[in-house]
């Protein structure tokens, strides 16, 4: 399969193949054929199931109104019994006394309230009210918590005038609520009170629904004028919840089962009110077999269309299959194309349009986006030592702590054999260096269960769009220039795309320009040498003095890092490392014969076949300085590429009496390497390691293992980057001989006698006069 002419998904087809638009109509016209044909037979059928259904309804409905008027019946017959025994209470000799409050007359009547609860089961308390209505009494011997009925003065009226025996009933209120019975106490001229019982409406209706049959079906009571109060419910069926029109319709209650419970409650004072019964409908009573046939012959017509469609739409769904399968076959073939099948990221082409499809969205949505690149350090000797196996193990895993990294929205690549990409959408510089340095703390980490478990150490490259590029390919090759800085300062680091420091790759008219200007630099001198004080911790007394270089105003370069990228460059960094040796040497003629001269030189230069220890050593003789006064720095962020040859030419110069340090220890990973491939004599820490360990006990632990390795050398230790009292104070308590940084001075002029008041400097910031002194490189008195 070539992949530059794959056609599309929609581009497959194979011979006799229906279009997949007119496959979905034919489908849509038999599907409409069906529905029709199931319509057809159910429309002829719907009268004959509607006379049949009518016809059970109306039996249903006759029978239910026949038990709607049993059910009011036994309610009467309860009723009336009621009345009567209220009657007979109200005009009992004590009743007038006791609605006067007489304790005995009440006892008597108390007695007479208890037989008619005996024979009624749903009265649930009876008392006696004043009439003024402020007092009602319970008659019951131990009184519940219910409270006594309190009326409104119309209804206390309407009451009292009532005449003997004849019973009121008070509106229930909330649905389900008890009933209030009222009777009139005869009295001389006038009622003497109230008698008022409370009835539970559910009990009365389950006694009467029990009398009556007790059928299944739900019963409830309407007032007159009110929402039905649903009294006993069957599972499924709410009468209170159902409109009136709806009971009207299913069981035709306004004739039959209204009528009847009307007529045998209006006497005994529930004037309006009537009984609801609403049960389920029979389905038992209808007549199966001719719906049966009629449910036959619907099923067999559709099944008979559905038969019909099925024969008909087999060859096509086959092929519609087929098409779908190539489908699925293409995609899995582009996939394939696109993806690395050792890592599973993204392949080479993958990435190139991954990148371009972000950069024009950057582009229309004025959004950032970051892209980093990443190489395995030393993946060549994984493969040389312990074979590809565990080569491709160790790529596997990287694509694994990759995946589990970033973000959903980023895109992840293998880009060649130990290269990896990330594309960054909607982030910026400072986003796409947070990733990065996540990743290689993971990767650095142990992983017990990881294919490959061992550390795993990369350089990066991170840039930025529209920050550092205007287009793609210029933003590639800027990210590019930060990764190469990352390997060329030592590696095991992330850098992040400086305008000023990275060069991408440059033409030959641009690289000949950019090696004069150098060329003239090294040859003119139009350098500046520098120094910075290395102090004693315990005298406070400077023991050696490190040469910096500064370019000339007039060089054209803006820092030392400008200028020393552009040898690195252009090819000069050699002829730029003699000549800065020369002058930062020729300064430092004045310094005391005890202090010594701290001198960097990039482990390249040695390593140089136009470059050696007499070279070095000649220079030295030349301004006068002794090589026992010298101190040669060798920075671990440099990359060793000959360890051998670097190894001899170092011992040239310390059998002439030159001590050799290691500077950066603890900026990246080539600082181990060196400190376990050549014994130094000084160990200077980077500043990064002693700018976090204040306060941060793992970094303070790697900083004590350091000085454990430099007493068992005998090696002098110095710390780099002291700028707070409080730096200082960490150093000195883990035993750390000598220090530099910008709170013991600044680089400057060489001032030859100086002592430091390191007590007062750990204990306070130094005050502006004291900053001040150091600026003019004043000498200070201790």
């Amino acid at each position: 399969m070539r992949l530059v002419s794959t056609p599309s998904p929609g581009d497959i087809a194979t011979d006799g193949e229906l279009d997949p638009t007119s496959l979905r109509i034919v489908r849509l016209r038999l599907a409409l054929a069906l529905i029709a044909a199931a319509i057809l037979p159910l429309a002829v059928g719907a009268p004959v199931l509607r006379v049949l259904l009518d016809d059970t309804q109306a039996a249903a409905t006759d029978r239910l109104a026949d038990d709607a008027a049993e059910v009011a019946t036994a309610m009467t017959v309860e009723l009336e019994g009621t009345r009567r025994a209220l009657g007979l209470i109200a005009a009992h000799d004590a009743a007038p006394a006791a609605a006067a409050g007489d304790e005995h007359a009440r006892d008597e009547l108390a007695r007479a309230v208890d037989r008619l609860r005996e024979g009624s089961a749903f009265v649930h308390h009876v008392w006696t009210i004043t009439s003024d209505g402020a007092t009602a009494v319970d008659l019951d011997p131990e009184p519940a918590a219910t409270p006594a009925p309190a009326l409104s003065a119309a209804e206390l009226a309407r009451a009292l005038a009532l005449q003997p025996g004849q019973v009121r009933v008070v509106d229930p209120g909330p649905r389900g609520a008890d009933l209030l019975l009222l009777t009139a106490i005869p009295g001389e001229g006038k009622a003497a009170g109230l008698l008022a019982a409370s009835l539970n409406l559910e009990r009365l209706v389950r006694l009467a629904a029990a009398e009556a049959g007790n059928g299944e079906w739900s019963v409830a009571i309407r007032p007159a004028g009110g929402e039905p109060i649903s009294v006993v419910e069957r599972p499924g069926m709410d009468v209170a919840s159902l409109p009136g029109e709806v009971l009207g319709r299913a069981l035709d209650p306004a004739e039959g089962l209204e009528a009847a419970a009307e007529d045998a409650l209006d006497a005994l004072g529930f004037a309006g009110w009537t009984v609801v019964l609403h049960a389920p409908f029979a389905v038992s009573s209808v007549p199966l077999a001719p719906l049966g046939l009629l449910a036959l012959i619907c099923l067999a017509l559709v099944g008979l269309i559905g038969w019909m469609a099925g024969q008909v739409l087999r060859p096509a769904a086959e092929l519609d299959a087929s098409r779908r399968r190539l489908r699925e076959l293409y995609s899995m073939e582009r996939e394939a194309s696109l993806r690395d099948h050792l890592t599973g990221l993204g392949n080479h082409r993958a990435f190139q349009e991954e990148l371009a499809r972000q950069f024009d969205q950057t582009g229309r949505y004025h959004v950032p986006m970051s892209v980093v690149l990443l190489d395995l350090d030393e993946f060549k000797q994984v493969n040389d030592t312990l074979g590809h196996a565990v080569g491709d193990d160790l790529l596997a895993e990287v694509g694994r702590v990759i995946r589990g990294t970033i973000r959903a929205a980023d895109r992840a690549f293998r880009t060649g054999g130990d290269e990896f990409a990330i594309v960054l959408p909607h982030t910026d510089a400072s986003g796409g260096m947070d990733l990065a340095n996540r990743l290689l703390r993971r990767l650095l980490d142990d992983r017990p269960s990881g294919r490959y478990q061992r550390p795993i150490s990369c350089s990066g490259g991170v840039a930025a769009a529209p920050e550092h590029a205007g287009d793609r390919l210029q933003l590639l090759a800027r990210a590019d220039a930060a990764l190469y800085r990352s390997k060329r300062n030592g590696r095991t680091m992330i850098t992040l795309f400086d305008a000023e420091i990275d060069r991408p790759a440059l033409s030959e008219q641009e690289r000949a320009t950019l090696s004069a200007r150098v060329t003239r630099v090294a040859s003119s001198r139009s350098l500046t040498a520098v120094y910075q004080p290395i102090v004693h911790l315990e005298s406070g007394r400077p023991i050696a003095y490190e040469g910096l270089i500064r370019p000339a105003p007039d060089s054209g370069f803006e820092s030392p890092a400008a200028l020393f990228a552009a040898a690195e460059v252009s090819g000069r960094i050699i002829d730029l490392d003699r000549a800065c040796l020369d002058v930062v040497v020729a300064g430092a003629r004045q310094a005391p014969d005890d202090v010594y001269l701290s001198l960097n030189v990039s482990p390249r230069t040695f390593e140089a076949p136009e470059f050696s220890a007499n070279a070095f050593l000649s220079i030295l003789h030349r301004h006068g300085v002794p090589p026992r006064r010298v101190i040669l720095e060798l920075t671990e962020r440099e990359t060793i590429e000959d360890v051998d040859r670097l190894r001899v030419a170092l011992e040239s110069c310390r059998r002439a009496g030159v001590q050799i340090a290691a500077d950066d220890v603890g900026a990246g990973n080539a600082g181990i390497r060196m400190l376990s491939q050549i014994q130094f004599d000084v160990i200077k820490i980077d500043l990064s390691l002693v700018q976090a360990a204040a306060g941060r006990e793992p970094v303070g632990s790697v900083l004590s293992s350091i000085v454990d390795l430099a007493r068992r050398w005998r090696a002098l230790v110095v710390a780099e980057g002291v700028e707070t009292p409080e730096q200082l104070r960490m150093i000195k308590a883990l035993g750390i001989d000598a220090a530099q940084g910008y709170l013991l001075g600044r680089p400057g002029p060489l001032v030859p006698s100086i002592t430091f008041d390191l007590e007062a400097l750990a204990t306070e910031p130094p005050q502006a006069w004291w900053l001040a002194a150091r600026a003019a490189s004043t000498p200070l008195a201790s």
